[in-house]
């Protein structure tokens, strides 16, 4: 008995060896490969490569070297997770051949960059070449940081982690797709998205997306450097960078909404978290049939919140009019019985002849008692929208739009609505 589990031991042991050999030869081909395609930009190294019998592939000390230049970046390890043997083994193919794994993770262990590295300095030789730091506005003259300043900060390098992952989920083409970027002693950066693949004539769906930004000291390294710069205490220096920082969206000619303005606030006064979060239910081809920016913030409907606190609606007008002052935004608080009184400027349905049905304009208090039935909508900037309202909650109302050959789902405001009519029945 004891001579038959070693016989099964030695066997596991020399099978998974042999494995180890195939796949690590296989994952050491694709990145030779890739340092080919690679050769017009630089070159691609590494150290070993392990296999573990869970389907990982670990790649060891990668470091990459850009042509022309002294500088380079390197990698602690790269691990590719699968989850099995044979889908790590079957990866590239799979890729070309349009058959992913069920799952599939990347994670970049210790990338590390040293800032004032040749290949990165043209980045930093002026601002025509850098785009606007948000974060330098009010600290002197700075439309962004350079490595100088950067350095004074205390980071002379960058030693950051990252991770790519996406996971088809249970259920018909549901994916998910999550990823972050760390670096270490700044900042991170996460998000996530969870899809609906095209499927038919369905497009492409987006159910939730999240984007959020942690701090992990670069706030406070921006808030001691600029206040020593200009001369203030820190807390006064905040209060000038806030006033700054929404003056500099007008550089864009945007107005960031209040939500934005508040949280954004909150997070420099105790830096923490800022997360943005959207639960549209909105198809991408649809999307595209409305591509003003006011479409589109109707439809994402996104909310900010800082510090993990309470969610505040997320507007920036792309215009020179100010949202907050003309009620765009959403956070003015309206009474929602006024909704019935109409500007005499919007386009109404038109009147019904003696040939026609007749057209009902639905009081407010009759909106429950018709929902998933077919209306019009008249908003108040005149536009008109067709289709179901499908729920009513407490200020916000869920509508589902006719576009074209298919629906949309929308969130609106009961204070931007300016009237409901039901459509008739056919007859």
């Amino acid at each position: 008995m004891k001579r038959m589990l070693l016989i099964v031991l030695v066997a596991v042991v020399g099978g998974f060896v042999v494995t180890h050999q195939i796949i690590a030869g296989k994952v050491g081909d694709r990145i030779d490969q890739m340092s080919d395609n690679m050769a017009a930009a630089g070159s691609l190294n590494h150290g070993n490569i392990f296999i573990t019998p869970t389907g990982t592939a670990l790649i060891n000390r990668v470091v990459f070297y850009p042509n022309g230049t002294s500088g380079d970046v390197r990698i602690e390890r790269v691990a590719i997770r699968t989850g099995s043997l044979k889908a790590l083994y079957d990866l590239g193919q799979g890729m070309q051949g349009g058959q992913p794994p069920e799952n599939l993770t990347v994670d970049f262990e210790g990338i590390q960059a040293d800032l004032g590295d040749n290949f990165l300095q043209p980045v930093g030789q002026g601002a025509t070449s850098q785009p606007a730091d948000f974060f330098a506005a009010g600290c002197g003259e700075r439309t962004y940081f350079s490595f100088a300043d950067r350095d004074a900060m205390g980071y002379q390098s960058m030693l950051s982690d990252m991770t790519l992952q996406y996971r088809f989920q249970p259920g018909p083409n549901r994916l998910t797709v999550s990823g972050e970027w760390i670096t270490r002693g700044m900042a991170g950066v996460e998000y996530s998205a969870d899809l609906q693949l095209p499927s038919g004539q369905a497009g492409l769906q987006l159910h939730h997306a999240r984007v959020r930004l942690v701090d992990h000291g670069y706030m406070d390294a921006v808030l001691n450097f600029c206040a020593r710069e200009t001369g203030l205490d820190v807390a006064s220096y905040r209060q000038q960078h806030l006033a700054a920082w929404e003056a500099n969206w007008a550089n864009f000619s945007m107005v960031p909404g209040d939500g934005l303005v508040a949280a954004y606030g909150d997070f420099v006064e105790k830096p923490g978290s800022l997360t943005l979060e959207t639960y549209p239910e909105i198809n991408f081809m649809q999307a595209m049939m409305n591509p003003t920016p006011e479409a589109l913030f109707q439809l994402l409907d996104p909310r900010i919140r800082a510090n993990d606190g309470e969610p505040r609606p997320f507007r920036v007008a792309v215009a020179m009019e100010d949202w907050r002052e003309s009620g765009q935004t959403g956070e003015a608080e309206t009474d929602s019985e006024n909704s019935d009184e109409k500007p005499e400027t919007v386009a109404q349905p038109e009147e019904p002849t003696s040939s026609k049905p007749k057209i009902k304009r639905l009081g407010r208090s009759e909106w429950s008692t018709h929902l998933n039935q077919p209306v019009w909508l008249t908003l108040n900037d005149g536009r008109r929208l067709e289709g179901m309202m499908l729920s009513l909650d407490g200020e916000r109302m869920r509508f589902q739009q006719n576009v074209y050959n298919g629906q949309m789902v929308m969130p609106l405001r009961i204070d931007e609505i300016s009237d409901v009519h039901l459509q008739p029945s056919p007859r």
